[in-house]
């Protein structure tokens, strides 16, 4: 259902850039005759574009042609080929007018072309050809080759190696854990350790604005008067390796605790300048206490712990008392999740990915290093060395390829800019992929205007399952529509909109609508395959806007 809404909603984003369609001398191109003009002037209508050129030859409003571009200096000129075909005898004409054997693969593509209205030569026919070579899906490689001609995208390998990778409906977050696991296997290289610390960093910025948040809870705990709980926030702490001294949290008061900084392992004297700067993003994000980056790691070990499947070993040393306990934290932390903190996490997984890591590197010397160690060119240094197995470099290419997919789709166009991306987040122990697709407008000094724009979000969530977000904001009005197969979702969300409302005003926006669709009632949807509605009922939210 999800790739299928996913699509849906992409063909009828009217906000979809098309790059002109390139008319070149040679061309061949099967357009319809809209408008005859004196002078020998015509105008064409190629797929969603006129074209006015001039044309010596009798044509008929409304009927269908074969033309070549004659001359591309100053006014088009056209020559007819031949009128619309009615049995196919014309692809093969086209194809000899071409000098091309009449190959099934060459009458594929000059049908398809033909099809979807876009200009050709040669040349485009024998890219394309080589392009499909070696591709078992032709539908998804077709539709591929079709983005790259509407958007003006060099035929290349490259190019089209990405969009297929991003067209892929397999999860990034999946590739990364096979990625893992491939890599155990590896010789320990420097760039393997490196690629190895790259996904430790991503899995740590997945986990981040969780981990800052239970330090905060178990410290502020250690200096409660609860003669149950206060021990057992020590305990916890002290078992991911904080050194503390129970008088000091017993005679400290907690406002001014609020101006220390949490202790940093006393072995680690050369971290300070990073433990300071780390220190300072977090005043930024979560108030003035400050956490050391040590700190911060041993609490997403924990969590990552407590979160896998190894759960009952990887917590033997902890008591049935301290379980219990912390899992009543971590359940308060999932309650108060913000949208800060959930703006944070994307931040942070986004940078730690590398997606867009060619324009990062311009950005100043001080943030090489971070830009460096990120996902992408990890996986870059690590494709360069020669030594390493077939199956792990096809993995580490497939992944490089869907994020360049993803940075030739996010791109300016005018006063209008364009984002897509995907990423793999960890919803408290759920781990699964946001993707996005956002189209707005750029004011006047290059800013993004935030009165318009249109954001479509693509979940698949624990509880309710396939889902789609498309958001309209139009003069800082907002319209909601959520896609889903549940009927309950309405009646558990409609808790939230009044929330979601009053935020919205709080930053002056107005919630204008919020539409629930389901699959059955959904017009966009309507020639879809028929799938089983689902029989189980809705239980619990998983992401509170």
């Amino acid at each position: 259902m999800l790739t299928s809404i996913m699509n849906t909603l992409q063909q009828l984003n009217i906000n979809q850039p098309t790059a002109a369609l390139s008319f070149q001398k040679g061309k061949i191109f099967f357009g319809t005759v809209k408008n005859i003009y004196p002078n020998d002037f015509a105008l064409v209508q190629i797929g969603k574009q006129n074209l006015l050129a001039q044309l010596e030859a009798a044509i008929t409003n409304g009927e269908s042609y074969w033309f070549q571009v004659d001359s591309d200096e100053g006014d088009i000129q056209l020559k007819l080929l031949s009128k619309q075909d009615q049995g196919g005898s014309n692809i093969s004409a086209i194809l000899k007018h071409l000098a091309l054997p009449p190959t099934k693969e060459n009458t594929e593509i000059t049908s398809f072309l033909s099809k979807e209205q876009l200009p050709f030569n040669k040349d485009t026919i024998l890219k394309i050809n080589n392009l499909l070579a070696h591709n078992n899906n032709t539908k998804q490689s077709l539709n591929v080759i079709r983005i790259m001609l509407t958007k003006g995208f060099p035929l290349t390998e490259s190019v089209f190696k990405s969009l297929l990778a991003a067209d892929n409906p397999e999860r990034i977050q999946n590739k990364i854990q096979l990625l893992e696991h491939q890599l155990i296997k590896e010789e320990q290289t420097p760039a393997v350790q490196a690629l190895q610390k790259s996904i430790f960093s991503l899995k740590e910025s997945a986990l981040k604005p969780l981990a800052i948040k239970l330090i905060q809870l178990l410290t502020e705990e250690t200096h409660s008067n609860n003669e149950v709980r206060q021990p057992l926030a020590i305990n916890i702490l002290q078992k991911m390796g904080v050194k503390l001294e129970e008088p000091s949290f017993s005679q400290s008061n907690p406002n001014e605790n609020q101006k220390q900084q949490l202790p940093v392992p006393q072995h680690l004297p050369e971290m300070k300048p990073i433990v300071l700067e780390e220190n300072r993003k977090n005043q930024e994000l979560f108030g003035q206490r400050t956490i050391s980056p040590k700190l911060v790691d041993a609490a997403v070990d924990l969590l990552e712990k407590y979160m896998s499947k190894d759960m009952k070993q990887d917590f033997r040393l902890f008591t049935e008392q301290e379980k219990d306990f912390f899992k009543g934290i971590l359940e308060s932390i999932k309650q108060s999740f913000s949208g800060k903190e959930s703006l944070y996490q994307f931040k942070e997984i986004t940078k730690s990915l590398g997606i867009f890591y060619e324009s990062q590197i311009l950005q100043p010397l001080a943030e090489h290093n971070q830009v460096e160690e990120s996902l992408k060119p990890s996986l870059i240094k690590f494709l360069q060395e020669s030594n390493h197995s077939s199956p792990i470099r096809d993995t580490a290419e497939a992944l490089v390829n869907k994020m360049n997919g993803q940075q030739i789709q996010s791109y300016d166009n005018g006063p209008m800019q364009h984002l897509h991306y995907e990423i793999p987040i960890n919803l408290f122990g759920y781990h699964t992929n946001v993707k996005m697709q956002w189209s707005g407008k750029k004011t006047e000094d290059g800013k993004i205007d935030p009165n318009y724009c249109h954001v479509l979000f693509f979940l698949d969530l624990e509880h309710i399952h396939e889902t789609v977000v498309e958001m309209k904001v139009q003069n800082r009005v907002i319209t909601v529509n959520v896609y889903n197969e549940s009927t309950a979702i309405k009646d558990k969300a409609n808790e939230l909109t009044s929330l979601l409302k009053g935020g919205l005003e709080k930053i002056h926006y107005q919630l204008s609508a919020v539409h629930f669709i389901k699959k059955d009632n959904n017009p966009l949807t309507a020639n879809r395959e028929k799938m089983n509605t689902l029989n189980k009922s809705y239980t619990g939210v998983d992401i509170r806007v």
